[in-house]
């Protein structure tokens, strides 16, 4: 009963509205897509059997009055668990609170939210692993160090930005160029993903974990050697998942895992003279989403791959 909008490229200019008849029980397991089927009235014969459409679907869940509605710009995905940082309303500079929240059905570019949100509280909406990022180098709640508790993270308040950027100025050459080389492989790892091909997986993952092994940590002091510990604990984990899996799927779940915990060594530590693209796929995992890393804009989807190339968008370049 949702109602579709959609066009087709022989037909410019013009939109074609119907309304869903039926979704199919069955989901493919190549593409992990299930079908919709609507029924529209086509009088002139333009529509024809094999035309490709581009739709938007009007979900009544996103119009309805009675439930809390969440940005997915605003969510960070740990497993199964979604994270959300909230603004504290007893601070005079603005700070925010680690929270785990429960969501429904996503309503379009929104969440439903089911548990741990109240109506009027203010989330992050946009810049959310920056905060993260933050509140681990400080060793406050977040995804790497989840507590029973919440604590709050202060941030300076500018102007169209409410977070504070991680600076990675103080981190040794030598360290910044080996942690480039282990970035030059992980590519490989990803195009090797993009491509569906779960052996070549395997065999770039090794030359990946040899890449790790020659990281010296001993180049960090205090809390950044501390710090770079945890996180190579992550990596090494979901390394030897990816190249001891012969099943593509396990290898892209570790890959995923792999990638939360990377973005906060490239946000904390920097790379040496290059820049790499954030990017991020909402359907991965049965629409829980996940990220990775590019050397382009382009959208080459290491989740999908053939079967959804391009489907993703960049939250964030990373210089």
């Amino acid at each position: 009963g949702d109602l579709i909008e959609f066009t087709v490229r022989s037909a410019p200019g013009k939109t074609y509205k119907a309304r869903v008849q039926f979704i199919d029980p069955f989901i493919d397991p190549e593409t992990r897509i299930a079908k919709v089927r609507v029924e529209v009235n086509n009088p002139d014969r333009k529509l024809k059997p094999e035309m490709f459409a581009t739709g938007r679907l009007y979900s009544e869940a996103a119009d309805a009055e009675d439930k809390l509605l969440l940005p997915a710009s605003s969510i960070l995905w740990t497993g199964r668990k979604a994270v959300v940082y909230v603004k504290s309303p007893d601070t005079e500079s603005p700070a925010f609170l680690y929270r785990e929240v429960e969501l429904g059905p996503r309503a379009g570019n929104y969440y439903v939210v089911t548990d741990g949100l109240q109506q009027g509280e203010i989330v992050a909406s946009n810049g959310v692993f920056k905060i993260d990022a933050a509140a681990q180098l400080e060793g406050k709640t977040s995804m790497m160090n989840p507590q029973d508790d919440e604590a709050a993270l202060s941030h300076d308040h500018t102007a169209g930005d409410t977070e504070r950027p991680v600076k990675a100025g103080s981190t040794p050459d030598a360290f910044k160029q080996q942690l480039t080389k282990v970035y030059d492989q992980y590519i490989k790892v990803k195009d090797a993903l993009v491509e569906s091909k779960a052996e070549k997986v395997k065999t770039e993952a090794k030359k990946l974990d040899a890449a790790l092994d020659d990281v010296d940590m001993a180049l960090l002091e205090g809390s950044a050697h501390m710090k770079w510990m945890e996180q190579l604990e992550v990596l090494e984990n979901n390394i030897d998942i990816m190249k001891d899996s012969e099943a593509i799927e396990k290898q892209r779940e570790a890959f995923s895992n792999f990638n939360n915990t990377f973005y906060h060594s490239l946000k904390t530590f920097g790379l040496s003279g290059k820049a790499t693209y954030f990017q991020y796929c909402p359907m991965a995992f049965d629409d829980e989403g996940a990220y990775w890393f590019s050397n382009s804009k382009e959208i080459r989807n290491p989740y999908f791959g053939d079967a959804m190339l391009k489907c993703g968008e960049t939250k964030e370049k990373i210089e």
